[in-house]
């Protein structure tokens, strides 16, 4: 696969093609891309949960270390992108989630399409977390649609090494699992249940 890649510089634009690799599982659910300096751990829905995820992403790394030999860290991340799907066609947002875009009472209460977001630090300020709510197309079946996209990610590269990456990813789960939970009500958890 080659993709492009963009730099602007001085009011320039600079682009070159970039080789990457990709890798799927047989049930097309799971994938990893590898390129230079560039290695993602995907999986889709359904997600099998983090006991099984977080060793994937852990022998794909040890994989791309062996071929690869980096000595650091430039970006390093993990980030879960939940969609979340109503029969409805209209929704309270304050009756299903703890995050939700606040709408002055001068304001027009009845309002369409979008995106409300803001970034946490975790672990003294050396990590972020982005977390985004927004509409999408409504997905078949569903009549609203919304993303609820949780990104984790290291704001300094240089604070963790290559050794120390389990570790990161252990603490990075649970802010991502902790953030999520408290971003939903009980109505929305029950919904989840049924649909098991």
């Amino acid at each position: 696969m080659k993709t492009v890649g963009a730099t602007l510089t001085g009011g320039a634009v600079t682009t070159v093609e970039v080789e990457r690799l990709q890798f799927m599982q047989e049930d097309e659910k799971a994938l990893v891309v590898i390129g230079k300096d560039v290695l993602a751990v995907s999986r889709l829905n359904p997600y099998p949960g983090w006991e099984t995820y977080r060793p994937m992403i852990l022998d794909a790394f040890t994989a791309y270390k062996e071929i690869t030999n980096p000595t650091s860290f430039q970006r390093l991340g993990l980030r879960y992108v939940n969609q979340v799907n109503f029969k409805e066609d209209r929704i309270q947002l304050e009756d299903f989630f703890e995050f939700y875009p606040f709408v002055g009472k001068l304001l027009p209460q009845d309002h369409g399409t979008f995106i409300v977001g803001i970034e946490l630090p975790f672990t003294g300020g050396r990590d972020n977390l982005r977390l985004q709510l927004a509409t999408n197309p409504a997905a078949p079946g569903s009549k609203l649609s919304l993303t609820l996209d949780l990104d984790y990610f290291l704001m300094d590269p240089t604070n963790v090494g290559l050794s120390d990456l389990e570790k990161w990813l252990e603490q990075a789960h649970s802010a991502l699992a902790e953030t999520f939970e408290g971003c939903l009500k009980d109505s929305l958890r029950k919904r989840f249940q049924e649909m098991d």
